[in-house]
């Protein structure tokens, strides 16, 4: 199950663990985006970190961020775009793995899920 970053928990990580690479703007776009999903607005908060991305592009931060609205909202192929895309400018990136082994789990259980139904749908009637 991927987990939701709230806008709290976000502006912690901005103050707490924020990269070097990090810039003041590009925080304060992490902080609306966050805002913005919070709000339901996931156009505006993608948009916002893109932006973020932009003013910050060595800060894995938003990459991150971005990874991980899309795999909530059920893009996981952009999801997994971003993850990757941390993962080379930081291959040690925490959040990125997780977020990546997030998506191989929930593939695979997906792929478990039709392999069953298909199973089930051969199977002789009784």
């Amino acid at each position: 199950m991927v987990r939701m970053v709230t806008a709290a928990a976000l502006a912690v990580l901005i103050a707490g663990v924020g990269s070097a690479a990090a810039s003041p703007e590009s925080n304060g776009f992490l902080t609306k985006a966050a805002a913005a999903e919070q709000r339901g607005d996931i156009p505006a908060a993608v948009q916002l970190l893109q932006s973020a991305i932009i003013y910050a592009p060595a800060d894995t931060l938003p990459y991150d961020q971005l990874a991980g609205l899309y795999a909530r909202t059920g893009r996981p192929n952009l999801a997994r775009k971003y993850y990757d895309l941390a993962l080379q400018i930081d291959p040690q990136d925490v959040a990125a793995r997780q977020g990546v082994t997030q998506l191989d789990q929930a593939s695979e259980d997906k792929n478990r899920t039709s392999a069953e139904g298909a199973q089930d749908a051969a199977a002789p009637k009784l």
